[in-house]
């Protein structure tokens, strides 16, 4: 990682992680594990993957959340809160028997 890249920027100032330290990593899509820190010259970052800590990360499920047609001013609070779950990838709004006929 180069000196302006943000992640070497958070490494090493925010975490403090000198050279021979580990840290947590990740790969989108694919598996997390740890790393070893080496600083560079020029103020870079090299992280030294250690395989024998890779594992798979388990697949979220797909959530369908379904929701009774709420007030207005209700749904509007709800969507920050409902786009926070990762999981939730579907909202289904319908018509609930006590459900104001108005909306």
């Amino acid at each position: 990682l180069t000196s302006k890249d943000e992640r070497a920027k958070h490494i090493a100032n925010h975490l403090n992680k000198k050279s021979g330290e580990t840290v947590s990593i990740g790969i989108i899509g694919g598996h997390k594990g740890k790393a070893t820190v080496h600083h560079q010259n020029g103020g870079g970052i090299r992280l030294e993957i250690q395989a024998d800590t890779l594992f798979a990360t388990p697949d979220e499920p797909e959530i369908t959340l379904i929701l009774a047609v709420p007030f207005p001013m209700r749904i509007k609070a709800l969507w920050p809160v409902i786009s926070s779950f990762s999981a939730v990838t579907r909202v289904v709004i319908v018509k609930g028997q006590l459900s104001n006929p108005d909306f």
